[in-house]
């Protein structure tokens, strides 16, 4: 097995280098500086995986303008690289950035490809990272004797990158704002040193390993005043590059080991065959907790033989180095840890493979986590194996004693100051080492021990509970944890009708583990009760009320239990750790998008002479016979065509294909081009890729956006809304957006109809008040579905392109329009009726609804036949018989409490909620109720990943105030 030795764990954050080093004055007065970065000459920089691992964007919150020694401070808010409290560099002068965002920000590094056209001197990114490996503030220049700033070095990037440096210069003299401009001549000949220096030994630089790597965040957006916003530099280490690894094999040749204990210590390593040195000691030395040492092989092949004692303070553990028993990174043995070794084929130790439980717990690792000293006793009924005080952050390790390496009894009782410890999943007290139950790193025995490492006899070193395989519940829940998410601390119960597990308050992000208390692990009954502050919580598919823990029911990671409730981890009697609930899989292929990449076509005519080629030349010429495949593929940097038009030519005749220019096969995607397309009557394509979509389905919808007739003024427009949840939403010919048609609470993906009439030549759409999209509407601007029309500009918010700033940022996407004519175009994939204009009827979701709901009326959309049966989460009921699809049902309950639940044929379907706080109209996308699983309506929770499966859609109700609300459009 060949693997990788991952040395460098994460990108770790740091500015500058904390060594320092004296500058030296040259004899031409010349400053010159030696590295302060500390460059480890030994390894090799390893820029590709850096750039690998780089997000394409990240979104960033300024914190501080002028920061703690550095131009910016601000946090990286998602991806791998989030972090608080980072400093950084403004790159331009032009454009703003103070304190303010989140803004998105593309990602690169100083030495990829970036777009160099966002710098004027980008040539000089060298010089920069030389500037950044130096260590500058707080060194006292020996030319004029002034201590460095970080405003000088601030200023000397810009004189480097940017053709104009600051005039005001605000913000690089700490407090005073203007302090640089004040003393400007003085300052900026401080600051050109550090230019000087660059210039004189920053050329062609590029850094090592202990060195900084400059990246660059280039915003993709603009602030909310239509500015541009200054880009920010910010360094991180340079990794090593990685060397290969291999299983042990011989004898180990070297060791590096790590001394976990909790005092300094005197150790000895001793092979067990004297060297070639006459001495069995390979290492002798005090070392402090945490520290770590390295020796050799002593014997003639410069191994350590068959196995090593490793003495601490004359106590030894054994180590087998006879490549016998895995060895490699990650392997302890109590307080001792093999951090990295090579052997007799002479690689890197591969880091040991990590695996359930299985066969029998041999040895393990406790932490215990207390905050003071406490007695710890560790026995089984036939012997006592630990007895002592332990202080916190105290390391247990114990090992069994039967000569499969075992334990002598299967149940370990764990005492803290007298009072028995038990684990999830175990019985109570006790602690099961035969691994039929649940034992893994991580592994929590009471409040205040965790397993930290572990072996079993079959699987050796054991995995934490997040490292190992996860599948479905089956056989019954055995243990699960919940968080906690609501803002306020609550009562939390958790009961079943023989017992309470557990009744306390909890505060918010807390974590409640439940075990099961029967021989194999499970729960004595499958209906548990949970309630917070007394109201009783339910979960989707489960019955109202009830958490079921058997596994016939839904069961998974990420189970909402009430809104304030989640299952976090889990683990069932028959496959251990439980699942997240897993969306369903992406389609193995897609319509063709962003232009053809490569397409295989067959030919099934008799022997004839084929010509493939572009308005530049022949692309393909041969001679076909039939069943003959051929693959084209594009050459451009993208991966697609050189040329859009495609010329077929078989036997001297040109081809065409249906929906294409005759004699022309479209290769832009705007076009029909799918598996299965006809060239003429002897060629079909047969497989295909395009750049944004990867494969191609075999079908495709045709085109629309591009042979729609538009003539005259755009009186009609549905748009797809890509911005906030809950966002107001305006539209009109107001060019400042106080316009009067409204759309309220618009969430992301929604589809907003309007009918204004001809009110001009652009529509402008607001979002919370600000103006987000400007679109044309006389017909000169091909706007369907095409966001990088010329003239409009469809937002900087969503999830759509803007090609105003050539990202993925837009915020309106047009899927309908329709022109004073009548001519109607709508998007492929969408539905849309042109709406009349009457401005004076209400959206649905506009309508008020004060208190609780009484009466509600469905449309039913599940199986004929059916009996529905409506229940309040606080008492009422009624049933409705021989419910056909299609039919609406009229439940009034009353005030019965926050939620409606609807079964059909005994089944739960749905959980509406009834307090006016939830937009269930014809809301089928509401934020808390649910509409089922079987019908045509979207279900919100998508419970089962099919995302067509609502069973009610609400077209009426009425609340206790007497307000009655229903859709107007024919429900």
């Amino acid at each position: 097995m060949k693997t990788k030795i991952f040395t460098l764990l994460g990108i770790v954050f740091l500015f500058f280098s904390c060594q320092k080093e004296l500058l030296d004055l040259q004899e031409d007065s010349l400053q010159s500086f030696s590295m302060s970065s500390q460059l480890t000459a030994s390894c090799e920089p390893d820029f590709e995986s850096l750039h690998a691992s780089l997000p394409n964007s990240v979104s960033i919150q300024t914190t501080a303008n002028p920061g703690d020694d550095a131009y910016f401070d601000f946090d990286i808010l998602n991806t791998d690289l989030a972090a608080t409290g980072l400093q950084g560099w403004c790159g331009d002068v032009d454009g703003y950035l103070e304190v303010e965002g989140p803004y998105e920000f593309n990602v690169y590094s100083s030495y990829e490809d970036f777009p160099t056209e966002e710098f004027e001197n980008p040539q000089n990114f060298p010089l920069v990272n030389w500037i950044l490996n130096q260590d500058f503030i707080g060194k006292v220049s020996s030319i004029s004797g002034e201590t460095y700033t970080y405003g000088m070095v601030q200023w000397a990037i810009w004189e480097l990158l940017d053709d104009n440096n600051c005039v005001n210069c605000f913000y690089l003299t700490g407090d005073v704002k203007d302090g640089w401009k004040q003393n400007r001549a003085a300052l900026e000949a401080v600051a050109m040193e550090i230019v000087d220096a660059a210039v004189a030994e920053g050329q062609d630089f590029k850094p090592g390993c202990g060195q900084q790597v400059a990246l660059m965040f280039i915003a993709n957006e603009r602030n909310p005043l239509n500015q541009i916003i200054q880009s920010i530099i910010y360094t991180v280490d340079v990794p090593e590059k990685e060397e290969d690894c291999k299983d042990c094999e011989g004898n180990v040749t070297e060791l590096e080991l790590k001394y976990n204990g909790d005092e300094e210590a005197h150790i000895v390593v001793k092979t067990k065959d004297e060297g070639v040195n006459g001495s069995k000691v390979v290492f002798e030395g005090n070392v402090a907790p945490g520290g770590t040492f390295t020796f050799m092989g002593n014997d003639e092949n410069g191994t350590l033989g068959e196995e090593i004692k490793v003495y601490v303070d004359g106590d030894y553990v054994k180590i087998k180095t006879d490549c016998s028993e895995a060895i490699g990174p990650g392997l302890i043995i109590e307080d001792i840890e093999v951090i990295s070794g090579k052997s007799s084929n002479g690689a890197y130790l591969c880091p040991i493979p990590c695996d359930e439980c299985k066969g029998g717990v041999t040895s393990f690792t406790v932490e215990y986590t207390g905050s003071s000293p406490a007695q710890l006793k560790v026995a089984h009924k036939d012997a006592v194996l630990f007895n002592e005080m332990i202080n916190p952050g105290q390391l247990i390790t114990l090992s069994g004693s039967k000569d499969d390496g075992t334990f002598e009894e299967n149940n370990l009782i764990f005492t803290l100051n007298g009072t028995a410890q038990s684990a999830p999943g175990h019985d109570e007290g006790e602690i099961h080492v035969s691994c039929s139950k649940p034992f893994y790193v991580g592994l929590p025995i009471g409040d205040s021990l965790v397993v930290t490492a572990g072996r079993s006899k079959d699987n050796g070193e054991m995995c934490a509970m997040n490292e190992m395989p996860c599948d479905e519940c089956d056989g019954g829940v055995t243990s699960f944890t919940m968080e906690y998410t609501g803002l306020n601390n609550a009562t939390l119960k958790v009961e079943h009708k023989n017992a309470v597990l557990f009744n306390a308050v909890v505060t918010p992000d807390q974590l409640i583990t439940l075990s099961g208390s029967k021989d194999d692990g499970k729960f004595e009954e499958n209906n548990l009760i949970i309630s917070l502050n007394g109201v009783v919580l339910s979960a989707p598919e489960h019955d109202p009320g009830q958490i079921h823990v058997s596994c016939s029911k839904p069961f998974y990671v990420g189970l909402p239990i009430g809104d304030s409730l989640v299952v976090t981890a889990g683990t069932s009697k028959d496959n251990g750790p439980i699942c997240e609930d897993i969306p369903p899989m992406q389609p193995d292929c897609q319509e063709c998008k962003g232009g053809v990449t490569s397409f295989t076509f067959e030919y099934t005519g008799s022997d004839a002479e084929l010509i493939v080629k572009d308005k530049n030349g022949v692309l393909w010429s041969g001679s076909v016979s039939n069943g003959q495949e051929i693959t084209l593929n594009g050459s451009k940097d993208d991966g697609k065509f050189e040329e859009n038009d495609l010329m077929f030519i078989l036997n001297g005749v040109a081809q065409s294909a249906p929906e294409h220019d005759t004699g022309k096969i479209h290769m832009s995607c705007s076009k029909p081009f799918y598996v299965g397309l006809p060239i003429g009557n002897n060629i079909v394509v047969t497989a295909g890729t395009s750049k944004d979509n990867g494969p191609i389905c075999e079908k495709n919808p045709p085109s629309t956006s591009a042979e729609c007739d538009c003539d005259g003024k755009i009186v009609s427009m549905a748009v797809e809304y890509g911005g906030p949840n809950g966002a107001t939403v305006t539209v009109g010919a107001d060019e400042n957006g106080n316009n009067s048609k409204t759309f309220n609470n618009v969430q992301t993906g929604e589809i907003l109809n309007v009918t204004l009439g001809d009110i001009g030549n652009w529509w402008y759409w607001s979002v919370n008040g600000n103006v987000q999209g400007s679109i044309h509407t006389s017909c000169s601007d091909d706007i369907l579905g095409n966001v990088d029309a010329e003239k409009s500009d469809f937002g900087n918010m969503g999830t759509y392109p803007n090609p105003e700033f050539g990202s993925n940022n837009g915020t309106f996407l047009v899927v309908m329009h329709t022109d004073d004519k009548g001519n109607t175009c709508t998007l492929d994939g969408y539905n849309v009726e042109v709406l009349p204009m009457d401005p004076t009827t209400p959206d649905s979701t506009e309508c008020d609804c004060d208190g609780k709901i009484v009466k509600m009326s469905v449309k039913y959309d599940g199986p004929s036949g059916a009996v529905i049966v409506v229940t309040g989460d606080n008492g009422g009921s009624q049933t409705f018989t021989n419910v056909s699809k299609g039919d609406v049902i009229t439940p009034t309950l009353g005030a019965v409490g926050n939620w409606w639940y609807y079964t059909v044929n005994g089944n739960l379907q749905a959980s509406i909620h009834t307090s006016c706080s939830d937009d269930i109209l014809g809301n089928v996308d509401a934020s808390k109720s649910i509409f089922g699983n079987l019908g045509s309506y979207p279900d919100p929770a998508d419970d089962d990943g099919n995302k067509n499966d609502g069973t009610f859609l609400v077209t009426s109700h009425t609340d206790e105030k007497g307000n009655t609300c229903s859709l107007t459009d024919g429900h």
